[in-house]
């Protein structure tokens, strides 16, 4: 799953104007500064190269996931991390494991600090293994779910936010030919508190599963269609967020990676019933993964695609949103170089990895000719993106406010707010009516995320 960008927090009241006199001088004071405030949100449409940073020990990383696990503040990650055969390169086995971001050593900034978790006991090992990351039972905790190959759904739940994973639990459903697992609270509009199961099925529906039964349970109900056959025929691979800002979560899809082509789907309510509506598309050759974020800062959701075009190396490249959801275009300034034409970035996700405000992304790498794989985070020079409200999940995840300093633990997003002997975030609601560039706004930046 991942994290929507924070509310704004309201201003304080010594920011508002309290005589006609005041106001005047407000008013000219904004006016004379309208046009900075334009170019600083034009500068902010424009992407950079995100920086590279070191290499995170996995060494077969072949896929990988963001969530606050161990419940600190801090962007962690979890992953499928595989054994290969040297002779042959084949897959042996696959762990399941997650990786922490520990506090960052004297001097050094934060995000440069990570140690490989446990392995979680008793997950399969087969390749074939699907995984995602979500609070799947509602007790305000990152949670692991897993499709087995043999169709076993189970939940490693984190009941105690230590991210030890020792209970494994049985998700009451055993599924078929799934090819991708996506984690989402797709019903948060309607004050659902745990995230849910989408799954795909190659050349068949797009199903969501809900998760119910009691806090600190999982039970996934009754399948429900959001994607008929039809529509989702040629789809790899999804994701969910808000891309039109109604408070409903969409659809990103890639569809068919030699085909070359991603779609988005705007959802809608007709009655009781989630109707999901292709907006648009876009050509996109030999789509690995596809995640959403607000990368370029202009505050809503982009959708980043790790594709290869030709005989390049594999890329990132950024769809912008151009603010309504139906209308995305292609970043053609390329956010990373590949190494090498073997060099595959086999999975992307999104978080404010180091709290600075703007959006980064990690990445699983994988070079085929010596069969070696690691994790990346890109780091994104720009400016941090506006604060928004959260659409769909609701609970941010906080984040540490200066190098060297140790964020407070709070509840990972996912719209799962902490259980009742925890200290609650304070809310903040956005100021309603001001034009941009007027009055004073103070910002929380906080880390972004969900996927799977």
């Amino acid at each position: 799953m991942r994290y929507l960008d924070p509310p704004t927090t309201p201003r304080p009241a010594a920011f508002r104007p309290t005589s006609p006199l005041l106001a005047t001088v407000l008013l000219l004071l904004g006016a004379a500064l309208w046009p900075a405030a334009d170019v600083a949100r034009a500068d902010a449409d424009q992407l950079q190269t995100f920086v590279r940073n070191e290499v995170i020990p996995a060494a077969g990383v072949n896929f990988v996931r963001v969530g606050d696990l161990d419940s600190d503040g801090k962007v962690d990650f979890a992953g499928l991390d595989s054994v290969y055969d040297r002779g042959t390169g084949n897959i042996i086995e696959t762990r399941m494991t997650w990786w922490r971001q520990d506090d960052p050593e004297q001097g050094m900034p934060i995000g440069s600090n990570f140690s490989a978790g446990i392995d979680v006991r008793g997950a399969s090992r087969d390749p074939n293994l699907r995984m995602g990351v979500g609070d799947m039972d509602g007790d305000g905790h990152q949670d692991l779910l897993t499709v087995e190959p043999n169709g076993q759904v189970s939940a490693w739940l984190n009941p105690d936010g230590s991210a030890e994973f020792a209970g494994r639990k049985s998700g009451g459903r055993v599924l078929t030919d799934v090819d991708h697992i996506e984690i989402a609270n797709l019903d948060a509009d309607a004050n659902d508190t745990r995230d849910d199961l989408l799954v795909l099925r190659d050349g068949r529906d797009v199903t969501w599963y809900r998760s119910e039964g009691e806090m600190g349970e999982i039970d996934l109900g009754k399948p429900e269609t959001i994607l008929r056959g039809s529509d989702a025929r040629q789809v790899e691979s999804m994701t969910a967020g808000d891309f039109n800002g109604d408070g409903l979560l969409d659809l990103a899809t890639a569809m068919n990676r030699t085909g070359g082509e991603i779609a988005w789907w705007l959802q809608r309510l007709d009655g009781e019933d989630r109707v999901f509506e292709r907006a648009g598309v876009g050509t996109e050759n030999n789509v690995r993964d596809l995640t959403f974020g607000d990368v370029d800062g202009d505050g809503d959701l982009d959708i980043l695609v790790t594709s290869q075009v030709g005989n390049r190396p594999y890329d990132i490249f950024a769809w912008l949103n151009n603010g309504d959801g139906k209308t995305f275009e292609r970043d053609e300034g390329i956010m990373h170089y590949g190494i090498t034409k073997d060099h595959k970035y086999n999975s992307i996700d999104t978080a404010d990895i180091n709290g600075d405000g703007a959006l980064d992304f990690i990445a699983s790498e994988f070079t085929a000719n010596s069969n070696a794989g690691h994790l990346c985070w890109y780091e994104n020079p720009g400016a941090p993106a506006p604060t928004q409200v959260p659409t769909a999940l609701p609970t941010p995840l906080p984040s540490a406010t200066s190098p060297g300093s140790t964020p407070p633990s709070a509840t990972p997003p996912g719209a799962t707010p902490p259980p009742p002997d925890a200290t609650p975030l304070p809310s903040a609601t956005p100021p309603a009516g001001t034009p941009p560039g007027f009055e004073p706004i103070v910002t929380i930046h906080l880390p972004f995320a969900s996927r799977r």
